[in-house]
């Protein structure tokens, strides 16, 4: 799976000043040859000009095509995940 998105105010943060906000970010999520739309929220964390993100969102497995055979094992495998992504810079 591949993520490639931005944050969409980042003009109007202060990069440079210690803080922890909420920040909106969106992208295109690309699973499996399937391309959709991703909007999400991530918490931005600066600290001594360090900056790390934390983001949590949920995916819809069917969506990319992700599909499982019938039978006992797809029947524990949850439809839709939740995808967590820590990031240092």
């Amino acid at each position: 799976a591949k993520f490639v998105g931005t944050i969409d105010n980042i003009a109007d943060i202060d990069l440079k000043s210690d803080g922890t906000m909420t920040v909106p970010v969106s992208g295109k999520m690309t699973m499996k040859g399937k391309t959709h739309d991703l909007t999400t929220k991530s918490i931005l964390t600066i600290i001594d000009g360090k900056i790390k993100t934390n983001t949590t969102f949920k995916m819809t497995l069917a969506d990319y095509d992700v599909k499982f055979k019938k039978g006992k094992p797809s029947k524990n495998i949850a439809k839709e995940v939740t995808i967590k992504s820590v990031m240092d810079f």
